[in-house]
C-alpha cells in the first residue's frame, strides 16, 4: 500500500491516510525513507475570512504550472459528540476535480493549537506521494492557535476589513507568526486601513508582506502565489532540515496524543471527592503521574 501510494495511486494514498488517523504507527514509520522534503504552506486566520477559497485559487495557479498540490483542511472536533463536520473541501469542488490535487479533511481529534495530532504524519504521506507543495488550512483559529508556525515553511494569515482595531492587531499570538498577511474581501470595507495596521506590525528584523485579494473573483491570487514562492525560496533550511523540523513536531504530537488519551481515561470525579474529603493534592497528582509512567 505504501509503495502504491508513493507511486501516485490516489486510492492507496487515501487508505494510508486513514490508517494514520487510526493510529497505525507502522504506516507512519514506513513513510520516513520516502520523504522528499516538500514545502508546506500554512493558511491560518479567523472563521469566515476565506481561507478555503484562497487555497483553492492558489492551488489552481500551481497546477497550471505543472506542480502537484496537496491540501489538508483541519476541522474542529466537537468536545461533546466527538464528531467533525469536515466540510472545508465542499468549497474546493473545482480543485477536487484536478488530477494534480489531493484534498483531505482532517479532524483535530481534540488537539489545541489549530492542527490535529496526526497532521505531520499526513504531510509526510503527501510528501512521499510526490506532492511538491502542501497547503495546511488550520481550523478557524483563535489568537493562541499558532502550531502551524512549527511545521510550515511559510505562514499566510488571512484577515478581512472591519475585523477588530489597531489594538487587536498588535496582540500577541497568531498575528506574530505570519510571513504574509492577506486582506481578503478587499472590496467590502476599508481595506487600505487594514493594510496600514498590518504593515505597522513589521520590525527591523521582520517585515511581513501585506496583499489585498478578492478571492471569490480570483483578484490578487497570482500576486499572492508569487509572494509565497519568494518566501519559500528565501528559506535557508535544507531538505533534510525541513524534514527533521517536522519530525520533531511529529514526536511531540504523538506524545501529546497519548497524554490526552490517558487524561481522558482518568476518574477526576473521584479525585475531586478525595480532595473534598481532605486528601492532599500533591499526593493525588503524584499517584496519577505514577500510573502514567507504568
Amino acid at each position: 500500500m505504501i509503495e502504491r501510494a508513493a507511486s501516485g495511486d490516489r486510492k492507496a494514498l487515501a487508505r494510508v491516510m486513514t490508517e494514520i488517523e487510526l493510529g497505525n504507527d507502522r504506516i507512519s514509520e514506513s513513510l520516513l525513507d520516502k520523504l522528499h522534503g516538500s514545502f508546506v504552506v500554512g493558511i491560518t486566520g479567523f472563521p469566515g475570512s476565506g481561507k478555503s477559497t484562497i487555497i483553492s485559487g492558489l492551488a489552481m495557479e500551481l497546477i497550471k504550472m505543472g506542480q502537484k498540490v496537496g491540501v489538508l483542511c483541519v476541522d474542529p472536533t466537537s468536545p461533546l459528540s466527538g464528531g467533525s463536520i469536515l466540510g472545508d473541501r465542499i468549497r474546493m469542488q473545482e480543485l477536487s476535480r484536478q488530477t494534480g490535487a489531493f484534498i483531505r479533511s482532517v479532524p483535530t481529534g481534540g488537539k489545541k493549537g489549530g492542527l490535529g495530532y496526526f497532521t505531520v504524519d499526513l504531510i509526510n504521506a503527501l510528501d512521499a506521494a510526490g506532492y511538491e507543495k502542501i497547503f495546511i488550512e488550520t481550523v478557524g483559529a483563535g489568537q493562541d492557535e499558532t502550531d502551524i508556525h512549527n511545521i510550515a515553511d511559510a505562514v499566510v494569515m488571512v484577515t478581512v476589513p472591519n475585523l477588530g482595531d489597531e489594538v487587536q492587531a498588535i496582540k500577541a499570538g497568531i498575528m506574530e507568526i505570519a510571513d504574509i498577511f492577506v486582506v481578503n474581501k478587499a472590496d467590502t470595507g476599508p481595506a487600505d486601513e487594514k493594510v496600514k495596521e498590518l504593515l505597522a506590525l513589521g520590525t527591523a528584523g521582520r517585515m511581513p508582506e501585506v496583499i489585498k485579494v478578492v478571492a471569490t473573483r480570483g483578484e490578487g491570487i497570482a500576486g499572492l502565489a508569487s509572494a509565497i514562492e519568494r518566501r519559500l525560496q528565501q528559506s535557508s533550511m535544507s531538505r533534510q532540515e525541513r524534514i527533521k523540523s517536522r519530525l520533531k513536531q511529529l514526536v511531540r504530537y504523538h506524545v501529546e496524543y497519548r497524554l490526552d488519551r490517558y487524561l481522558a481515561s482518568r476518574d477526576f470525579d473521584s479525585m475531586a471527592n478525595e480532595l473534598m474529603s481532605g486528601g492532599g493534592i500533591a499526593q493525588i497528582i503524584s499517584r496519577a503521574a505514577g500510573e502514567l509512567a507504568k
